[in-house]
């Protein structure tokens, strides 16, 4: 016995050390010097048109491509060079390819414009599956280590489809292929496009599927059936996934957005181009076409924000009696509020100072570092400091603040609510803080949600009477004045509903691609779930393939292509853009990392793949790249919201660069100043 434990306690110690070698090695695969010196290493030429999709094995000993030119390659990374050239049978260009898990790399699968998935053998090139049940074109393929024999297709057509390898399958007509698992154009409407999908990294049982609308729906197929199209009579029996089986996921800006008859400016289109599960499979990351980048909790709860007696809280669906007082309004905050999970020490009530605004001092560096960027006009540079000092006190109310007013200042899309939920959590630490409630009522104003800004200054009236004769609090209560003058403002009305409440060009209007068709699509959207963090700095408005995706065993870093040619790094913990590099001549499409070392293999435009490694770079070089990074998320930003026709005679024959565009970020109604 006693020879055995001391096998046992071996054995243990043993996993214990491999864990922890792991765990050693991972952080050393992709840290952040290595990941801000990436270079180009190789440019593997081979194709003759666009590269549209690459994928790794999971040893990241090959690597998969598709092009415009109809021909998937499979590259020996070890060699850096083509190991077979398949002329595939497509007829159109190709968005997707997968190798097929457990199949000892012997099998690639493909996806076109031609609207087909074809199989074919790696090494002599052979087709061994034809699938034709799509009618549009098919934009992207996922598999599952855990299903082997697996894999699902989405398509323009507004279907997701399952297919199994074990079972025979023929395609005669393509609308009896009863291998449809998800039909959004019957649940959302017949235009609706499906544009990616991923299956969860641990629980192959979820899905997410992205289409041409804002939100990002994650399903369980274990509540779903496969079905077909061939009774055009009825609906088919997935069209409508049972209760529990969906979440949806949305930006609260662009769910809550107020719409108005007014048609001078053309409204914005949003498609989500890409999805990803992290490494944990927690959080689910959104590439929204039109926007930003956006973050989700997937285990989160659905919640909304919420005015509760005046105050900013959340709504969390499951209990909605905890604030007696909180009024349901349709237009953008709604429902009763409740504890605030994240910050549990909120309450309904006038003060909470039960959390100091003591910092660290490496913290408090970083916030000095703020203010002095902030007191210079340049918003983006204090953002980013704030992030940092946020890593090392995340429950500082004051940054928190700080933070909501650098992005009130800087105004880009979405800005504005983010501001509204760094207020909501600085006042759900602090329920004295004077200048986040402000700002709270101030975002509240430039959001077009005029009955709570109205009912938010009252009450930032009564809790701080000796403020209530500031300059900035008069000039937003003249401002809300004067426009519920001039429009006959009633305060009871849906904003939706008015359409003379002005245009606001720091702001879009929302615009829904397709028409919902069902009640119980528009209550998945109505309780959709907020975003966790959001990424700026990319420009997402000219392609649907455009991806984005995590870097490093444990996610420690987030890359994606623009427009404007250029990879973009963020880390993950500070949502920083701390690095581009210039990628493709036009546009950079394709991100993906490698599985197991600091590489990184990019495409686009351009008809050859990239693969990026780290090299040495000197500190005057960090320091000049620094600052071309911050403006070149500026110049995406203005990018972003140009007219389409414009930009495309601006991308003719035009090389993207890091661009040194100013802007304005001058905001004369808000007063406030950072602490």
């Amino acid at each position: 016995m006693a020879v055995q434990d001391s096998v046992v306690l071996w054995d243990n110690q043993r996993q214990i050390q491999s864990s922890v070698n792991t765990r050693f090695e991972r952080h050393l695969q992709v840290n952040k010097q290595f990941a801000k010196q990436l270079t180009i290493e190789k440019e593997l030429e081979g194709h003759d048109g666009c590269v549209n999709c690459l994928e790794w094995n999971n040893s990241g000993e090959l690597l998969a491509s598709g092009s415009d030119d109809f021909n998937v390659i499979i590259w020996n990374m070890i060699q850096q060079k083509a190991l077979t050239t398949i002329a595939s049978q497509h007829e159109g260009n190709i968005f997707s390819v997968k190798f097929l898990p457990y199949s000892n790399d012997t099998h690639v699968a493909s996806a076109s414009a031609d609207s087909t998935v074809r199989i074919h053998h790696t090494s002599t090139g052979e087709q061994t599956h034809c699938y034709t049940c799509h009618i549009k074109r098919v934009k992207r393929l996922c598999t599952s280590k855990q299903s082997p024999y697996m894999f699902w297709s989405g398509s323009e057509d507004g279907t997701v489809r399952e297919f199994d390898l074990r079972q025979p399958h023929t395609c005669t007509t393509r609308s009896v292929c009863s291998n449809i698992l998800i039909n959004l154009a019957s649940s959302i409407g017949p235009t609706c496009e499906v544009k990616c999908i991923q299956i969860h990294p641990l629980y192959p049982e979820y899905i997410a599927v992205g289409c041409t609308d804002p939100y990002l729906r994650l399903y369980d197929r274990r509540m779903l059936t496969v079905s077909n199209n061939s009774n055009n009579n009825k609906v088919p029996s997935n069209a409508h996934p049972p209760p529990g089986c969906l979440k949806c996921f949305v930006p609260g800006h662009i769910k809550y957005r107020p719409r108005h008859k007014s048609k001078r400016k053309k409204e914005k289109l949003y498609v989500t181009t890409y999805a990803s599960f992290s490494p944990n499979g927690r959080e689910l990351i959104q590439n929204l076409g039109g926007e930003h980048i956006y973050i989700y909790n997937i285990n989160k709860s659905n919640e909304e924000l919420a005015m509760c007696d005046g105050y900013l809280s959340t709504s969390h669906k499951h209990n909605e009696q905890s604030c007696k007082n909180g009024s349901k309004i349709k237009n953008g905050i709604h429902k009763n509020g409740t504890r605030d999970e994240t910050h549990s020490t909120y309450e309904c009530r006038k003060n909470n100072t039960s959390t100091n605004n003591e910092l660290s001092s490496i913290a408090q560096q970083f916030k000095l570092k703020g203010n002095d960027a902030f007191s210079k006009n340049n918003y983006f540079q204090a953002i980013l400091w704030y992030n940092e000092a946020l890593k090392h006190s995340p429950r500082s109310s004051m940054l928190y603040a700080n933070k909501a007013a650098a992005l009130l200042k800087r105004a880009w899309d979405g800005d504005i609510y983010d501001a509204l939920k760094l207020c909501r959590k600085a006042v759900a630490l602090d329920g004295s803080h004077v200048k986040a409630m402000y700002r709270q009522a101030r975002c509240l104003y430039e959001l077009k949600w005029y009955k709570e800004a109205s009912k938010c200054i009252q009450k930032f009236k009564e809790t701080f009477p000796e403020q209530s004769d500031g300059s900035s609090l008069r000039s937003l209560e003249n401002e809300l004045k004067k426009f519920i003058e001039e429009n006959s403002y009633d305060g009871d009305k849906d904003d939706s509903e008015d359409s003379s409440s002005g245009d606001n060009t720091r702001r879009r209007r929302q615009n829904m691609s397709n028409i919902v068709t069902n009640d119980d699509e528009r209550t998945r959207q109505e309780n959709a779930i907020d975003y966790k963090d959001r990424l700026v700095g990319a420009c997402n408005t000219n392609t649907d393939i455009k991806e984005v995706s995590y870097f490093g065993n444990n996610g420690q870093f987030i890359v994606a292509g623009s427009d404007c040619g250029c990879l973009l790094l963020w880390e993950r913990a500070t949502t920083n853009l701390i690095e581009a590099w210039q990628a493709d001549d036009a546009i950079v499409n394709c991100v993906q990392p490698h599985p197991n070392s600091c590489m990184i293999a990019t495409s686009g435009i351009d008809p050859v793949i990239r693969l990026w490694s780290p090299k040495y770079k000197n500190e005057e070089e960090t320091k000049l790249r620094s600052k071309q990074v911050e403006s070149l998320a500026r110049s995406n930003q203005k990018r972003m919201n140009i007219d389409p026709l414009e930009e495309m005679l601006r991308s003719m024959g035009y090389r993207a660069a890091l661009l040194t565009d100013s802007e304005d970020d001058q905001d004369p109604n808000d007063q406030c100043r950072t602490q």
